[in-house]
C-alpha cells in the first residue's frame, strides 16, 4: 500500500512498514503543516469549512514534500509525529477490513462498547445535539464560530466523543476488550528517540509506541497515554454552556468534568496554578457526582505528582484526592 502512493520528492514506501506508520517512525511529512493548507486553516476557514478532500490527495499532498528522514534498516530509529501516518493507516484498515475505516470504528469500537456519545461523523459537518461551539480568532479580531465543518473527516482526527466515553475506552483497551494480550503489548513496545534536537523538539519526555505515549511519573512508574489540541477549545465551551446568566451552573457534573480536562490541559503546559484552580472548582461538585469525577481527577492528579512532584499544593490536591477516594466507594469498572 504505502510503496504505491508514497514515493517521489525522495519518499520510499518501500522502506515503510505498517509499525511505522502506527508508531511514527515513518519520516513523512506531516501534510498539515503544508503551507498552503496551513492557509486555508488560518486565513480562509469560512471558503473551506465544508471541505471534502479525499484522504488520498492529502498524502499525495504530502509526498510534494521531501521527508524528514527516511527509515534506516539497522539504523538509529527516527521519530516524528505525522498525521500522514493515520491517512495511510485508515487506508490499509480499509483494504484489510472491507469497509471503511468509519465503519470499522463504530462497530469494533463503538458500538462493542456501548460508547453512547462517541461517533464518527465522516463528511456530515454537523454535530448531533447536545454539543457545544468552537470559536477561533481570525486575522481581523473578529470571532469566527467553527463548530459547523466537515475538515476533520479523515482517519487522523474523524472520531469525536465525551471525555467519560474517552475513559471507557482506555479501560477497555487496558482491561483487555478491545485487543487479545499479544496485540495489547505490541501496542506498548515503544520508540526511543534518538537526541537529535528535532526528536527532542517532538517528544521531550518518555516514549511512543503504536498509538501511546508512555509517560514517566515521578514515583518510578509510568502512564500511558495520547494527547490532542482540542481539549482546550472544546472545553471550555463547556464550562460556558454549562453556566446560567446568574452564575449557576445548569450542568454542573458536564462543567466538572471540563476543568479537570482544561487542568489536565495547564498541567502538561507547565501552568500549575490553572491546573490546582481547575481541579480544586471541579471537586467542589455534588457529592453524588463525585465516583465519577474521580476516574477523570486521577489523570490530573497523575499529572501533577509526575510534572511536579515537590509543589506543595501538587501534594496537597493529591491528599484531597485520597480522602475523597477514602469516603466515596470507587465506581465499579466496565470490565
Amino acid at each position: 500500500m504505502a510503496a504505491g502512493v508514497v514515493k517521489g520528492n525522495g519518499n520510499d514506501g518501500t522502506r515503510i512498514t505498517v509499525r511505522d506508520l502506527l508508531r511514527q517512525t515513518s519520516g513523512l511529512y506531516d501534510y498539515i503543516d503544508d503551507p498552503e493548507i496551513q492557509d486555508r486553516l488560518i486565513n480562509h476557514f469560512d471558503e473551506s469549512r465544508y471541505d471534502t478532500t479525499p484522504a488520498a490527495d492529502l498524502v499525495a499532498v504530502a509526498t510534494k514534500h521531501h521527508p524528514l528522514f527516511v527509515p534506516q534498516p539497522g539504523g538509529a530509529t527516527r521519530w516524528a509525529y505525522s498525521n500522514t501516518n493515520y491517512l495511510l493507516a485508515g487506508t490499509i484498515a480499509e483494504k484489510a477490513g472491507g469497509a471503511s475505516w468509519q465503519d470499522l470504528v463504530a462497530h469494533r469500537i463503538v458500538a462493542k462498547l456501548g460508547l453512547r456519545n462517541a461517533s464518527v461523523p465522516g463528511l456530515d459537518p454537523f454535530l448531533p445535539d447536545p454539543h457545544v461551539n468552537a470559536y477561533l480568532t481570525t486575522a481581523d479580531g473578529k470571532r469566527l464560530d467553527v463548530t459547523d465543518h466537515s475538515l476533520q473527516h479523515t482517519a487522523d482526527s474523524g472520531v469525536m466523543s465525551t471525555t467519560a466515553d474517552l475513559n471507557t475506552f482506555f479501560r477497555a483497551l487496558a482491561g483487555g476488550r478491545l485487543l487479545p494480550a499479544a496485540q495489547w503489548r505490541e501496542m506498548r513496545q515503544t520508540v526511543e528517540r534518538t537526541d537529535d534536537p528535532e526528536d527532542v523538539a517532538e517528544m521531550p519526555e518518555g516514549t511512543y509506541g503504536l498509538g501511546l505515549r508512555r509517560i514517566p511519573l515521578s514515583c518510578g512508574g509510568f502512564h500511558y497515554t495520547h494527547e490532542g489540541d482540542g481539549a482546550d477549545v472544546n472545553t471550555r465551551s463547556v464550562i460556558r454552556i454549562s453556566t446560567g446568566p446568574d452564575g449557576t451552573e445548569i450542568s454542573p457534573m458536564r462543567a466538572a468534568e471540563a476543568r479537570l480536562t482544561l487542568g489536565v490541559t495547564a498541567a502538561r503546559t507547565g501552568d500549575i496554578e490553572e491546573a490546582i484552580g481547575m481541579g480544586t472548582t471541579a471537586l467542589e461538585a455534588d457529592r453524588k457526582s463525585l465516583p465519577s469525577l474521580l476516574l477523570v481527577a486521577d489523570e490530573l492528579d497523575e499529572e501533577l505528582r509526575s510534572r511536579y512532584p515537590r509543589e506543595p499544593s501538587s501534594r496537597d490536591f493529591h491528599e484531597r484526592i485520597m480522602t475523597i477516594k477514602r469516603g466515596v466507594a470507587p465506581p465499579e469498572l466496565p470490565f
